[in-house]
């Protein structure tokens, strides 16, 4: 009886880690058999995918999807960012050369704004509504925020690579873990990922406005 108990307690994780590596399965089968856009092959298996399975999955007993409404844990979430955008702006006064490289205008600006987009709030969906929001029922706030903030920096590796150059290579993974921890914390208290993914593309928005500057 108590053997049962324990496989029971850890069939809600490893029912996310199944799922986890079908949908990085899917990722890989689209960004390198298809050579489809990464941006592209991100949102679709990390955003289109999983909210197709909770919908499908939660419309019973919720009646739908929830990602939070227009309520403070929205502006919370984009207060966050903006913190965040801070940050990153005190790295753009010592060394402008490295954003003048990233500068892009017009139509490019747009198409670049547009993909930058689908990938973050990808981000921010999975690791939050789809991982981060079940495990916190099943094993408790603190084990839920600790794997989303591991699954949060593996998912950042190709930004790690660029935004090394700006902060080091020490510092761009403490700025990685620091973001997703802090995000991860603020997603446990309000619940609301919609202020989270609009205030990541809002980050992202300004670092194109300092790449114009």
């Amino acid at each position: 009886m108590p053997q049962r108990s324990k496989h029971s307690k850890l069939f809600p994780l490893l029912r996310l880690l199944f799922l986890t590596l079908i949908f990085t399965g899917i990722f890989c089968f689209l960004e390198y058999v298809v050579e489809l856009r990464h941006e592209l092959s991100v949102f679709v298996s990390f955003l289109v995918l999983p909210f197709i399975y909770l919908y499908y999955k939660e419309r019973k007993s919720t009646g739908g999807l929830r990602l939070g409404g227009l309520d403070t844990g929205f502006l919370e979430g984009i207060g966050i960012y903006l913190v965040f955008a801070g940050y990153v702006f005190l790295y753009y006064l010592s060394n402008r050369e490295f954003f003048e490289r990233y500068d892009k205008s017009g139509g490019e600006l747009v198409v670049s704004l547009f993909y930058t987009a689908l990938n973050v709030m990808s981000v921010d969906f999975f690791t939050k509504r789809f991982i981060q929001l079940p495990l916190g029922k099943s094993y408790g706030p603190k084990a839920a925020v600790g794997l989303q903030t591991a699954i949060w920096l593996t998912a950042h590796y190709p930004e790690s690579l660029w935004l090394g150059e700006l902060m080091g290579g020490v510092g761009v993974w403490v700025f990685l873990g620091f973001t997703g921890l802090i995000t991860g914390i603020s997603y446990e208290r309000t619940k609301n990922v919609g202020g989270q993914m609009a205030g990541h593309v809002l980050l992202n928005v300004i670092v194109a406005g300092l790449a114009r500057l």
